[in-house]
């Protein structure tokens, strides 16, 4: 069984500041920093620790270092290209957990401590997300979970790729499903290691998918039972350049009386 990043926090720390999740890639011409930004309404410097880890697709940690700050307004800059050596090369899951150590956190509800993180290429292309907090490992969810992708793009320049992250202790099977403008499907079917992550392209899964699509915009459905985070980036077949990133919004069913 793997550890949870959050094993290696210091046991004094309170659990309830939620980590973060991000996909980073570093090295082979990209370089990737983390932002993190201090609450502006704090009147007094505080201390917090950040925990950061890189896990592999299985959840194994690879890396993780622990960073001690104190400071007021000032954001923090965290190079990777610094922490790993200027050699490694490195595309995966980036595990951030900021905690405040002199402000207690609500131990009813996890809050979390924003972090970004930017990627730059040394042939100028720039993307600049946030990291996002997973708080669901003690909900209950009364249905399967579904998240839908209004467009994705699959043909001869581009592609969309999917990034399912599974941070709870348990693997994860879900269902993709892929629909063409008429509305037929196309499907297949995966399983995330626990704390580990999925990230390819949706054309991985499904060879026909371009052909299904023949040229056009289509939609895609994730289904799982267990609440994931789900990402989805447009992809140059040319060059690997990731033109951009969202997430996908989830999607309830309504009952209509």
């Amino acid at each position: 069984m793997n550890q949870s990043p959050a094993t290696l926090q210091p046991k004094a720390l309170s659990f309830a500041w939620a980590p973060l999740y991000a996909i980073v890639r570093q090295g082979g011409g990209y370089d990737t920093s983390v932002h993190f930004t201090p609450t502006a309404v704090d009147i007094q410097p505080q201390t917090y620790v950040i925990t950061l880890s890189l896990l592999d697709p299985q959840g194994a940690i690879l890396w993780s270092e622990v960073r001690k700050i104190t400071t007021q307004f000032k954001p923090e800059r965290f190079c990777l290209q610094e922490a790993l050596g200027l050699d490694t090369v490195f595309e995966g899951l980036l595990c951030i957990h900021p905690q405040c150590l002199t402000r207690p956190a609500d131990p009813e509800r996890a809050v979390f401590l924003e972090c970004w993180v930017d990627i730059q290429s040394t042939h100028g292309s720039y993307l600049s997300f946030p990291a996002v907090p997973y708080r669901g490992e003690s909900k209950q969810i009364l249905a399967p979970e579904e998240k839908v992708i209004p467009g994705v793009v699959i043909n001869s320049e581009l592609t969309t790729r999917l990034l399912v992250i599974n941070p709870t202790k348990r693997p994860v099977p879900w269902t993709l499903t892929l629909y063409n403008q008429t509305g037929a499907t196309l499907k297949a079917e995966a399983t995330v290691a626990p704390w580990g992550f999925c990230h390819q392209a949706i054309d991985a899964w499904i060879p026909q998918a371009a052909d299904h699509l023949a040229g056009g915009i289509g939609a895609v459905r994730v289904a799982s039972e267990v609440k994931t985070l789900l990402f989805f980036d447009f992809v140059q077949r040319s060059t690997g350049v990731c033109m951009g990133r969202d997430h996908a919004a989830p999607y309830f069913l309504r009952k209509h009386h």
